[in-house]
């Protein structure tokens, strides 16, 4: 009775890499990691950058803002960061920061923006990347939808304006940040919006 033989199993490989020349680099040696890797049938993964969250044309929320292309991985910490030792009665608390990219993309809304309770909202920056060509368009920060009275910036050529929030954050913790186009048909910006959160410290 004949008999087939069977194909030997195969072993997924690595695409090549010079691990042994990686090695050497970094003072390891001659260490033949190439060799290493093949024997094993290990495989190294190559893990691509987070794909950009699509914006929205009309934002509902901070979180539909187009997405900066420059941002970095950072870090979370769970409450306010303070600075100095309390004893020396030096001690501060880290100002925060809302960073938004706001485009012509994003039409004329109006979304809420929520701080923490008790915070202190100080100023609105924006700069601007991508010069604004309509007739006076504004970014706003208010204390009700569309409102204007916490900051009102013009949007026009490639430069930083900014304003001083001159009123108390409301009850609900909630600010409005409004853009208004003026039939603007080109323009971009960074905006930032400077706030304090209020923080345990210990006595002095």
């Amino acid at each position: 009775m004949a008999h087939t033989k069977e194909p030997p199993a195969k072993t997924r490989h690595t695409a090549q890499h010079d691990y042994a020349a990686d090695a050497k680099d970094a003072g390891y040696g001659d260490t033949d990691y190439a060799a290493d890797v093949k024997d094993t049938g290990d495989t190294v993964a190559v893990l691509d950058a987070p794909a950009a969250p699509a914006a929205l044309a009309v934002p509902t929320g901070p979180g539909d803002l187009a997405f900066d292309v420059n941002a970095v991985q950072g870090t979370r910490h769970a409450g306010p960061i303070l600075c100095g030792d309390p004893a020396d009665g030096v001690a501060g608390i880290v100002m925060l920061a809302k960073r938004y990219v706001v485009t012509v993309a994003n039409s004329n809304f109006s979304i809420p923006i929520q701080f923490p309770i008790g915070s202190l909202v100080t100023q609105m920056i924006a700069a601007v990347s991508t010069a604004y060509n309509g007739t006076t368009p504004l970014l706003n920060l208010g204390v009700v939808q569309n409102g204007t009275s916490a900051a009102s910036l013009a949007l026009g050529a490639a430069a930083q304006v900014f304003a001083n929030v001159p009123v108390a954050l409301p009850a609900s913790g909630i600010l409005w940040l409004s853009q208004v186009l003026g039939a603007s048909t080109a323009g971009a910006c960074t905006v930032l919006i400077l706030y304090n959160v209020p923080a345990k410290t210990l006595p002095t």
